[in-house]
C-alpha cells in the first residue's frame, strides 16, 4: 500500500473512530454516574469547574478513541508504519494508535464534536441611519451621462 493509500485510511479510520467516540459519549451522557463524573461544562458558570469538566470530557474522548484505535489496530494485525515499508512491532502498533488518536481528535475539532464553543456568537445589531435624503433636480441624468 503506497503513501497516498496509508493517509487515506488514516483518515477513514480517524472519521469512523471521532464518529464512534461521539457515538459512545453520547449514548453514556444519559447515564446518571456518566453525568456526575463527567459533567457537561455548560453547566458550570465558575471558571475552574467549566476547565475541569472539559478536561474530563476530553479525558473520556482520548480514552475511548484509544481503545477503539488499539482494537482496530489488532484486528488488522499491523500498523501504517509496515504498510509503508517499516518493520512491524509494538512500537508499529502505539505510533499508529497515537496517529489515530490524533487524526480523531483533528476530525473532532474540524466538526465541533469534542466541545461546543466558548462563548456564543453574537452579531452586532444592523446599522441603522436616520436624517433626511435631498434629490436635487438633473441629479439622475447627470449620473446617466457619466456612465456612459
Amino acid at each position: 500500500m503506497g503513501g497516498p493509500s496509508v493517509v487515506a485510511l488514516v483518515l477513514l479510520l480517524a472519521f469512523a473512530i471521532d464518529r464512534v467516540v461521539s457515538f459512545l459519549l453520547f449514548a453514556l451522557s444519559n447515564s446518571r454516574r456518566w453525568r456526575k463524573r463527567f459533567p457537561d461544562p455548560a453547566l458550570f458558570e465558575d471558571a475552574a469547574q467549566k476547565l475541569e469538566a472539559r478536561r474530563r470530557q476530553k479525558t473520556a474522548y482520548y480514552v475511548l478513541a484509544a481503545v477503539f484505535s488499539v482494537t482496530i489496530l489488532t484486528f488488522v494485525q499491523h500498523g501504517f508504519l509496515k504498510q509503508l515499508g517499516f518493520e512491524a512491532g509494538s512500537l508499529d502498533t502505539f505510533l499508529s494508535a497515537l496517529i489515530l488518536m490524533g487524526g480523531a481528535e483533528q476530525v473532532a475539532k474540524f466538526s465541533g464534536t469534542l466541545g461546543a464553543p466558548d462563548a456564543p456568537v453574537v452579531s452586532d445589531p444592523p446599522v441603522q441611519i436616520s436624517g433626511t435624503l435631498t434629490l436635487e433636480e438633473g441629479t439622475m441624468r447627470r449620473l446617466r451621462r457619466d456612465e456612459v
